[in-house]
């Protein structure tokens, strides 16, 4: 997702490097989103989601990729999540939150 942001390219190079990819395509990012509104069991519950439920819709919306990909991008999810607990836990700066 991050790879594709069109103000991604004219980052710093030092920034690039802070910046987590999520290697997920723009229809799958579509179908968490999707997953987030509309999943009774993943999605939100009073506007909130756990990050665990993050991860189910990230890996629920990859299904779509071709097989030689699944694994790689459920590891890119379970990474990309693991860095969101990281940030949350330490109450640092995260790109993702400014």
């Amino acid at each position: 997702m991050i790879g594709r942001c069109r103000m991604y390219p004219h980052l710093p190079s030092g920034i690039k490097k802070t910046i987590p990819k999520l290697s997920l395509s723009d229809s799958q990012i579509s179908k968490v989103v999707n997953g987030y509104y509309k999943d009774n069991v993943f999605g939100r519950n009073n506007c909130e989601i756990d990050l665990w439920s993050l991860y189910i819709l990230f890996t629920s919306a990859n299904k779509s990729s071709y097989l030689d990909t699944v694994l790689d991008k459920n590891v890119n999810a379970a990474g990309f999540v693991s860095t969101l607990v990281k940030a949350l836990d330490s109450n640092s700066e995260f790109w993702y939150f400014n």
